[in-house]
């Protein structure tokens, strides 16, 4: 990636005067990316893979092209280009058509895990995810809010100190509603056992 970023980046808009003025005190140093619909990560897809596209530019879309797509479950890194964020991590949600399996339970946890595995190799302290596979692909949100919290859960708990923030980024309302109740059964504000994880600030 940093070979990439040298030959094909050469900054955008991503000064920081630019990012505060744009986004405030809520920033990201790396957003992960859902794709809607394909593997290809070539931004053909609406909703959030849309969106990041639209707003990255077209050397994202060059990018893609080069990493051969990318199977469920599984995540793959890119520059973040003329987002406020140094990276992408795209990952490829299950078709679960309002009825998950078994299967596709798993493949959307891998899509966490791998996603946060990405940003650890890569040195990246904070990291936004979207609500994966809850638009077009049909995985229902209550259950895929407690994956997503559940496994992040999981994650912290082995690796403690690799994180500054995690920010969970719902579209609709109905969603940023349904985390910020599922929140403190996954990380409890005041909590009595020996864990460092916790939640300082919910965004």
């Amino acid at each position: 990636m940093e070979g990439w970023r040298e030959n094909h980046w050469r900054g955008g808009r991503g000064e920081e005067g630019w990012r505060e003025n744009q986004w405030g005190k809520k920033r990201a140093t790396c957003w992960k990316d859902r794709h809607t619909a394909n593997k290809s990560l070539l931004g053909g897809g609406g909703g959030v893979d849309g969106c990041i596209h639209e707003a990255a530019g077209p050397l994202l879309k060059l990018e893609c092209s080069t990493l051969r797509g990318c199977e469920t479950g599984e995540a793959k890194i890119t520059c973040g280009y003329l987002l406020p964020a140094k990276c992408v991590i795209h990952a490829v949600g299950p078709v679960a058509r309002g009825k998950p399996e078994p299967s596709d339970e798993e493949e959307l946890k891998n899509c966490y895990k791998n996603s946060l595995i990405l940003a650890v190799e890569n040195k990246l302290r904070s990291v936004a995810f979207p609500c994966i596979a809850t638009g077009i692909y049909g995985y229902p949100s209550e259950d895929a809010a407690d994956v997503a919290l559940g496994t992040i859960r999981m994650f912290l708990e082995e690796n403690t100190d690799k994180f500054d923030r995690i920010v969970i980024c719902p579209f609709m309302k109905k969603d940023e509603d349904l985390y910020l109740q599922r929140f403190p059964q996954y990380f409890p504000l005041d909590t009595d056992d020996d864990s460092d994880v916790y939640v300082s600030e919910l965004l």
